[in-house]
């Protein structure tokens, strides 16, 4: 089984791409990712899929910081359980308590991130 990551980030990029005036549907076509999954909480894309997706957004909309307009265009809810649990909490050391240092969360993170643009810096120190 490939890895997967739920519909909720894909939701944000629909959101995003919709502010530029592109066509999202046609995108997530593009990416293999069918449009009617985002509708469903409990669906899933593949990773590899989405990270197609993110990069056919940043060609169409000619934006290097695409991921950024979509960030601004999240939700609580698109982070599932975090997005609560950061609602829930009174101050960032509680939540900082309640997962720990985050330094693996954060570790994955970027090795991800890294991973799906090592091609586009092959220079960098990944």
């Amino acid at each position: 089984m490939s890895a997967s990551t739920l519909t909720s980030w894909a939701r944000t990029v629909r959101r995003a791409l919709r502010d530029t005036g592109c066509d999202a549907g046609a995108l997530f076509r593009a990416a293999g990712l069918d449009p009617a999954k985002l509708s469903d909480p409990q669906a899933r894309y593949p990773i590899a899929r989405s990270t197609q997706l993110w990069q056919l957004a940043v060609d169409a909309t000619g934006n290097e910081a695409f991921g950024f307009a979509a960030a601004r265009r999240a939700e609580i809810t698109s982070f599932h359980a975090l997005g609560f649990a950061v609602m829930a909490s009174p101050t960032l050391a509680a939540l900082r308590a309640l997962f720990g240092s985050g330094v693996g969360f954060r570790q994955f993170e970027y090795r991800g991130w890294a991973r799906a643009h090592r091609h586009r810096h092959p220079a960098a120190r990944w």
